[in-house]
């Protein structure tokens, strides 16, 4: 009976594990607390049926019996349900794992974003987040991709990126920059967002220009992924700033610059 309640208790923790990496936190808390009232309710229904079978008739231990098998798996069931269920509703039709590479630049200073906390070591959310290591994780099923676009990953992790406006929390303040505000040196600065792309084993940059809708490329290595530069300075056409993994991948000839 031990060993039944335990095989019983790792399907369920199994599955709400399953779930937590393929669905937001609300639904994966959801998951989790229908296997705990799961749970709950088996233990009774097995100590019901171990500590009182001397004293149950056979047709009520065979509908005990029958309730556990029900409870476990309508259970599992719903859990691996709500699961698939998601993975249709998202726009990438289930599960991704995307990058890129971000670098923020304000009046000639890089910026380095705020380190992150705790156990979950990130900045964002399970879907939408970074790790400390200047690079932008799509990690899940979205269900929209303007829930993945430029402008959202600055709003999961405290920020703003808005047409006018950039704000980027640091490990010791928030820095916020203004479109026609002026830098230390005197120089009026504008927000521009620069992202280089490759097309097979060339690269090439573009200015963009609707860059809060901006959503990165769908690559999980970077390149081929993005590398995203956004300035706050001198107004241009081209940046000259690029991504590490950029330079070192055309210092070691896998890609040329097209």
């Amino acid at each position: 009976m031990r060993k039944f309640l335990l095989s019983v208790f790792l399907l369920l923790i199994v599955s709400v594990a399953f779930a937590h990496g393929e669905i937001e936190e609300t639904e994966a808390v959801s998951s989790l607390t229908v296997a705990a009232t799961a749970f709950t309710v088996l233990i009774l229904l097995v100590f019901i049926a171990y500590h009182g079978k001397a004293h149950i008739e056979g047709n009520k231990k065979t509908t005990l019996y029958v309730l556990i098998v029900i409870v476990t798996l309508s259970t599992t069931a719903y859990i691996a349900g709500g699961t698939v269920l998601h993975n249709i509703e998202s726009v990438t039709d289930g599960p991704v794992h995307w990058h890129a590479d971000l670098e923020i630049w304000g009046c000639g200073e890089k910026l380095d974003m705020m380190d992150p906390e705790g156990l979950e070591n990130r900045v964002g959310t399970s879907v939408f987040h970074e790790h400390g290591d200047d690079r932008i994780h799509v990690e899940g099923t979205p269900k929209t991709l303007e829930e993945v676009s430029l402008h959202e990953f600055f709003e999961v992790i405290g920020g703003e990126l808005e047409e006018n406006i950039l704000a980027v929390p640091t490990n010791d303040e928030r820095e916020q920059f203004i479109n026609g505000a002026a830098c230390d040196s005197g120089e009026i600065g504008f927000l521009q967002v620069f992202v280089y792309k490759t097309d097979g084993d060339k690269y090439y940059q573009e200015k963009l220009t609707n860059f809060e809708d901006y959503v990165l490329s769908p690559y999980s290595n970077v390149p081929p992924g993005d590398c995203i530069i956004i300035e706050f300075g001198e107004e241009k056409e081209k940046t000259d700033h690029l991504c590490t993994t950029y330079r070192v991948a055309a210092e070691n000839g896998k890609i040329v610059e097209g």
